[in-house]
């Protein structure tokens, strides 16, 4: 009994230095509050935190902040001849939610058995081994919670022991804040006896807060605070806090400071990520007894191109629906650099000549005039008035007019005025696929104004070509939209990978005419994976400015045509907005700002005509999806986007056209 005792008090004196300040109190077990990763060792606090695998060491629930699988592995020769070895695992998106596994293995070397007369007769095998497995998954309204489940054995001095823990873990977003509260339960269970009497395991009542502010572009400050309170065993209460600092992902700088400890009270530590390979660094000095290093080696894997469908299924629509509206940036927000794109303008010609009275008229000008009644634009030349004048979209200038302005043309002849308005027309959208799919090839021409006229016709062309695709016509006033089902005057779909303009002609009741022409614009569409009797579109590259949810009006057209494939198919057509960010800031800001993003889009897709908002999904990646590689400015605002994936009713392939007798 002499020999077992004097054995484990050596190896209980080895796990306290090895661990980092923790006493042995009255605990069994007590390796279960070793910090072992390089991360959370330096940090000193983490039960609010989230990022990675290594927040296991203090909360469950923390491991939702990382969204790439990895791989971690720690090594620490510590004091007494004790080294630790641990692999973590963890896979973010798994039934529900994230699973993270842990394996650890403590071995304390050069323990000899003493016999009664002083003699060294052998060496005596000291050892602690774990094996845990971790989920967690987000609750909804700000709340995640985490579940350990831990399994462990024991061999001191040929005596072993063996014994089942769990690790329960909340936290809490608050609203509208970048504060996030955490509390923890950890190692409830029990272990049997190493020889007679068994001692309770070290549990321990964790509770934090985590702040997380972005100074500015590329930086990321964590700040980490915890009261920890034993519940078994003689140690006292403690309160330790923790600081980090990360530069673009790349760098970390970390400091830790425990306060009411019995040994070690300052950490320090670094991180580095460098490809697919993070490595973090720990410091720990113990009050002459010596210094405590420790290395973490990561490995991230790379992410998949996009979700399965069923991701897209399992994506929660939000609760709150279309009330939930994003309010634009903030004062305090960070304003970077901009993606530079043209306003929208009029983009295309009008030809229109003059009424019947005034061919033969010499005094003569046309005027081309904005709602406000202002002249932009004015025709006149001596002689008589040609057939037909051509118009730009350009005033006296040179420069392009707005295209949701409204314009009227004004003939003066002599002492006589006519004023004709002009049709205008919302931009018509049309999807182009690449591969030439044939998914709702349609397109709609909406009328924000349509004067009283006598007959019309709408002609679509092959952008760059004379050949007529197809033409719509009748008498009468126009409808308050036209239709083109995206089929050619022959009955087939016209070629999705092409662009294609129009020509929209109207005929007023004095004899004058005019035609409104333009491009139909183009919105890049990709065809995805669906489930059966549906086709599934990707509407890409909803781009995002630097640290901003605000949706950009040059980015409208693209929500529009997602829009207008949900509003084509009521009740059957279901959305999935899908936010994404650049590798800028930690994983947790990234998340959020992602799914902030998606709910922009989701909610301006519910704002428009007939676009249910129960039809929409809404899912955030952060930055673990990234849609072009490098750290270039042109690659991260790629990744700072938004992508939709609209579902549709399979289409019926187009029939032939019945030959015309």
């Amino acid at each position: 009994m002499g020999r077992f005792k004097r054995t484990a008090v050596a190896a209980a004196a080895a796990c306290l230095l090895a661990g980092g300040a923790r006493a042995a109190g009255t605990t069994g077990a007590e390796f279960l509050l070793t910090e072992v990763p390089a991360r959370s060792a330096a940090l000193a606090a983490g039960t609010a935190g989230q990022g990675d695998s290594q927040q296991l060491a203090w909360n469950p629930a923390g491991i939702l902040g990382q969204t790439q699988p990895a791989l971690a592995f720690t090594h620490l020769a510590s004091l007494v001849d004790t080294a630790y070895e641990q692999l973590e695992g963890l896979y973010p998106d798994w039934l529900g939610g994230a699973w993270a596994g842990q394996f650890f293995y403590a071995s304390t070397y050069n323990f000899m058995e003493i016999n009664e007369f002083g003699e060294e007769v052998g060496a005596l095998e000291n050892y602690d081994l774990l094996a845990a497995v971790t989920h967690a998954r987000d609750l909804g309204a700000g709340l995640s919670a985490g579940l350990t489940a831990k399994y462990f054995t024991s061999l001191l001095a040929g005596y072993s022991s063996q014994g089942g823990a769990v690790d329960l873990g909340l936290q809490f977003k608050l609203p509208g804040l970048p504060v996030r509260l955490g509390a923890a339960l950890r190692n409830l269970g029990a272990m049997t006896a190493f020889e007679t009497e068994a001692d309770p395991l070290p549990l321990r009542l964790l509770a934090g807060i985590g702040w997380e502010w972005l100074p500015g572009e590329g930086h990321a400050v964590n700040v980490l605070a915890d009261f920890q309170q034993p519940l078994t065993g003689a140690e006292d209460r403690a309160v330790a806090a923790g600081l980090e600092y990360m530069y673009q992902s790349l760098v970390s700088v970390r400091a830790g400071y425990r306060v009411l400890d019995e040994l070690g009270s300052l950490s320090l530590g670094a991180g580095v990520r460098f490809g697919g390979f993070g490595l973090d660094y720990a410091y720990q000095p113990f009050d002459g007894l010596g210094d405590n290093h420790r290395f973490t080696l990561s490995y991230y894997f790379p992410e998949q191109a996009g979700p399965s469908p069923r991701d897209l299924e399992a994506a929660a629509p939000e609760a709150e629906g279309a009330a939930i509206k994003l309010r634009v940036a903030q004062a305090t927000q960070a304003q970077p650099k901009r993606l530079t794109v043209l306003p929208q303008q009029f983009e295309g010609r009008l030809a229109f000549k003059p009424p019947e009275f005034a061919a033969k008229a010499r005094d003569w000008r046309f005027e081309i005039r904005n709602h406000e009644g202002q002249v932009v634009k004015t025709f006149s030349s001596a002689g008589l008035p040609p057939d037909s004048l051509a118009w730009d979209g350009r005033n006296e200038a040179g420069n392009l007019l707005p295209a949701k302005d409204s314009y009227q043309v004004v003939f003066i002849a002599g002492k006589t005025e006519t004023a004709r308005q002009l049709p205008q027309l919302e931009p018509p959208l049309k999807l182009q696929f690449s591969d030439g799919a044939e998914i709702e090839p349609g397109v709609r021409f909406a009328f924000n104004l349509r004067p009283p006229v006598q007959r019309w016709s709408l002609r679509i062309r092959e952008r760059g070509g004379k050949a007529e695709v197809r033409a719509l016509q009748a008498e009468g006033e126009l409808p308050e939209e036209l239709f083109w089902d995206g089929l050619s005057g022959q009955g087939k779909v016209a070629d999705t990978r092409l662009k294609y303009s129009y020509e929209l002609a109207v005929a007023y009741p004095d004899g004058s005419e005019a035609v409104v022409a333009g491009d139909i614009r183009a919105v890049a569409a990709r065809r995805v994976e669906a489930s059966e009797g549906e086709a599934g579109v990707l509407i890409y590259g909803i781009l995002f400015d630097f640290n901003s949810a605000v949706l950009d009006a040059a980015m409208t057209d693209k929500c529009l045509a997602a829009a207008e494939l949900l509003r084509r198919h009521p009740g059957q057509a279901r959305a999935v907005s899908e936010g994404h960010a650049d590798e800028i800031g930690t994983v947790t800001a990234n998340l959020k700002l992602s799914r902030e993003r998606a709910l922009m889009v989701a909610n301006f897709l519910a704002d428009q005509r007939d676009a249910s908002r129960d039809a929409i999904s809404v899912a955030g990646f952060g930055k673990s999806r990234p849609e072009a590689r490098g750290r270039s400015e042109n690659a991260r605002a790629r990744n700072r986007r938004v992508e939709v994936r609209v579902f549709v009713p399979q289409p019926r392939p187009a029939l032939p056209k019945a030959p015309t007798p």
